[in-house]
């Protein structure tokens, strides 16, 4: 008889209905963050989060089973932060403006909190959530390419990940690269989004 070997939950265990509650949830992911910002990896134990959040270890096991579901946490949060900005930016009026958007959209976000950033995409892989990233970059490709069809470009099957794929390279490179300029950023990384589009796309 095979046994199967149970994975460690990557979901709170209960999400808060009071306000106390949320302000114990919110100070142990924000004690994580600052833990994973500050110390990195390794320093993300429950033990000092709890410590870090003012809490008991008790109070801590209270909302999250393991470290992995705390990384699985800020990583919907930060997603979702992303999706909007995303949504944001696909109300531009011209094909300029939309990449334009699109890619402040995606380097503020990245260098915003960039140890963060880094943090969560190197723990991705762990944490079990793989249908939740198909979920989540095809709805952020639903999003860009209603837009681009929108203002009437024919898209390749993978014109827009092609794009997301150009973009993230670039982005996380420079983020690990330790950069800084935003606006430097910005304007590489539109200039070889542009010209993707110009030699794949007709419009």
């Amino acid at each position: 008889m095979t046994t199967r070997i149970q994975k460690p939950s990557n979901k709170p265990r209960k999400r808060p209905a009071q306000a106390r509650s949320q302000a114990v949830f919110d100070a142990i992911l924000d004690a994580s963050t600052r833990i994973l910002e500050k110390e990195g990896m390794d320093a993300l134990n429950t033990n000092h989060i709890a410590e870090r959040a003012g809490i008991s270890v008790g109070s801590f096991y209270q909302y999250f089973p393991n470290r992995i579901s705390i990384l699985a946490e800020l990583t919907r949060i930060e997603r979702q932060v992303f999706k909007e900005a995303i949504q944001r930016a696909t109300q531009s009026e011209s094909l300029k403006e939309l990449v334009s958007e699109l890619v402040r959209a995606a380097v503020d976000h990245q260098l915003a909190r960039p140890a963060l950033s880094r943090a969560l995409d190197y723990a991705e892989p762990d944490l079990g959530i793989e249908a939740e990233t198909n979920e989540f970059t095809n709805e952020l490709s639903q999003l860009i390419e209603a837009r681009l069809s929108a203002l009437g470009l024919r898209l390749h099957d993978r014109s827009v990940q092609d794009i997301l794929a150009l973009s993230k390279g670039m982005i996380d490179t420079a983020g690990l690269a330790g950069e800084t300029d935003r606006t430097n950023l910005r304007n590489r990384v539109c200039t070889a989004v542009m010209g993707y589009l110009k030699s794949d796309i007709s419009v």
